[in-house]
């Protein structure tokens, strides 16, 4: 009434046995030919329907995109959304980087403690690394005990420095260690060349002694 504009609301209204119902609020005022404001009309459509489908797609969404064990992106969503991020990169010319990192000696805590053990280490793990990364990142467990981070914005830099803080911060509070590989995309390059250098420097930090970060950016063609 005092915009003077129409307006259309979901809102939830207390049923007589106190079970929110939600509704679709439809407010329209009245004004006279000469401008006076006379109150409004409201019309209140049950949308009990509308909300059980909404939130049946959402839930299905979430199956579709999300690991069911950590919470966190899944394989599939991240090699979408990773190709997205590249897009931009190539419109905008903003950096983009992408970490891999690895749990050391997964298998010794399984074997060890038992697979529930494994399943804890790698909850864990999944919720420390996303409560480390930056808002618009992409955190997923790309398979077993292996995560990637797709980083849109961030140089190799910044990316090397978020990853060597999420690896000192797993060797000072839990009872296992992270190797990380490091990559920063250099032009066009395909996605699936910045995920393989990622790849291969982490690796190269398995290879030399584990709990350790190494990056590298893309070879500048000629």
């Amino acid at each position: 009434m005092n915009t003077g504009v129409q307006s259309i609301r979901r809102l939830s209204i207390a049923g007589r046995h106190g079970k929110d119902s939600p509704v679709d609020l439809h407010s329209i005022p009245v004004i006279g030919r000469d401008g006076t404001l006379y109150g409004a009309t409201l019309m209140v459509h049950d949308a009990s329907s509308e909300s059980s489908l909404e939130h049946r797609c959402q839930a299905l969404y979430s199956q579709a995109t999300k690991d069911p064990m950590t919470q966190v992106a899944n394989r599939a969503e991240f090699d979408r959304v990773h190709t997205l991020f590249l897009k931009t990169h190539t419109e905008s010319r903003l950096p983009c980087s992408l970490i891999i990192c690895d749990i050391d000696f997964f298998k010794a805590v399984n074997d060890n403690y038992g697979h529930q053990a494994g399943d804890d280490a790698i909850i864990s793990f999944a919720k420390l690394l996303k409560s480390m990364c930056r808002h618009g990142d992409l955190v997923a467990r790309y398979g077993g005990e292996e995560f990637v981070v797709a980083m849109p914005g961030a140089g190799l830099p910044e990316a090397s420095e978020v990853a060597e803080r999420l690896r000192q911060a797993i060797f000072a509070h839990t009872p296992t260690t992270v190797s990380v590989g490091c990559a920063a995309r250099h032009g066009i390059e395909p996605a699936i060349d910045v995920l393989r250098r990622a790849d291969d420097q982490l690796l190269s930090a398995k290879r030399t002694g584990k709990n350790t970060v190494h990056a590298r950016t893309a070879r500048k063609s000629a």
